[in-house]
């Protein structure tokens, strides 16, 4: 079927863990996907010196270097959320259906293909700088919103002209692959659960790239890691308590969707909450915003809570 111009529509992502350039012919999973912004971004150097003219010569500019990087954005389900939260969080997971995710020193580096009709572009070597989650309460008379994950990432080298897939990747079609929306969600804290308007988790591993000496990025490492929940409620008697929130003490926190017997459930250890009062905007409700730090509880070597820990159940 010959295209006459490259339409998004049929775009096509496919993702493979490993390090290097991976071979997309075989091996590739494919998500079904909202936008990308993924790109190599390139530099000129010139020198930029007094030469008695205002004009500027090419003979002095040459290729500088360049930096791989974006973000892709997707309605999650959960059949494609194992391999999302295990890139963005860092461990293998544990245990069977249900699996569970706890987030760790390092991060797997993984290969993504995207198909932009007219050619095939690989990154290689990506890891996650952050992931968030978001989703709104659906206004009266208006569509549902489904739930969006922005996935981060940043890599060391990019081709084009790349061969994908040689035989069809289909997308999941199965139970399992229905989205999450606002209303699957629930949100506890100090041990009740609240009504709230909208909400946003966001893991950001803090990448270092590294470009010394080359033109392309020789290292990307995992810096600091924040982890945290916003999200904006209702401000009446039963909100009072969230407002002058200590810093210590049992703080634990947990955001769950759940769609029938499936659910994605995160814990947050220690959630951490500034003091933010609310303000009268006008002649609507009156609400309270709350923005929550989470830190982990008794971390050595070998014991305590991470800040946060993700259990994925897609049957």
């Amino acid at each position: 079927m010959p295209y006459y111009c490259a339409q998004g529509v049929f775009a096509r992502m496919y993702t493979k863990t490993g390090s290097g350039q991976q071979d997309f012919t075989s091996g590739a999973d494919t998500y079904e996907f909202v936008r990308e912004s993924l790109r190599k971004e390139g530099t000129i150097a010139f020198a930029d010196g007094i030469r008695g003219t205002r004009s500027q010569p090419y003979e002095r500019a040459r290729k500088g270097p360049s930096y791989i990087g974006g973000s892709v954005h997707f309605n999650p389900d959960p059949a494609m959320l194992d391999k999302w939260l295990e890139r963005s969080f860092g461990a293998s997971p544990t245990g069977t259906d249900p699996l569970t995710f706890a987030v760790s020193e390092g991060l797997p580096t993984f290969g993504v293909l995207v198909d932009r009709v007219t050619r095939n572009f690989r990154y290689n070597d990506m890891m996650v700088n952050q992931m968030v989650i978001a989703g709104r309460k659906t206004a009266a008379g208006q569509q549902p919103d489904v739930i969006n994950m922005s996935i981060e990432m940043y890599g060391k080298s990019r081709d084009q002209n790349v061969s994908g897939p040689s035989t069809a990747v289909d997308l999941n079609v199965s139970a399992n692959a229905a989205p999450y929306i606002f209303e699957d969600a629930t949100v506890t804290m100090l041990g009740v659960t609240r009504e709230v308007f909208n909400v946003m988790v966001r893991v950001h591993n803090h990448l270092h790239i590294r470009t010394s000496n080359s033109l392309t990025p020789t290292m990307i490492c995992p810096g600091g890691r924040t982890v945290d929940l916003q999200c904006s409620l209702p401000y009446t008697s039963n909100e009072v308590d969230l407002l002058d929130q200590n810093v210590t003490g049992s703080l634990s926190a947990q955001l769950k969707f759940t769609n029938g017997t499936m659910s994605l459930t995160l814990d947050f250890a220690a959630l951490q909450v500034a003091n933010d009062d609310p303000v009268v905007s006008g002649k609507s409700e009156i609400t309270l915003s709350l923005h929550g730090i989470a830190r982990s509880v008794g971390i050595t070597a070998t014991t305590g809570t991470r800040e946060v820990v993700a259990t994925n159940d897609k049957t």
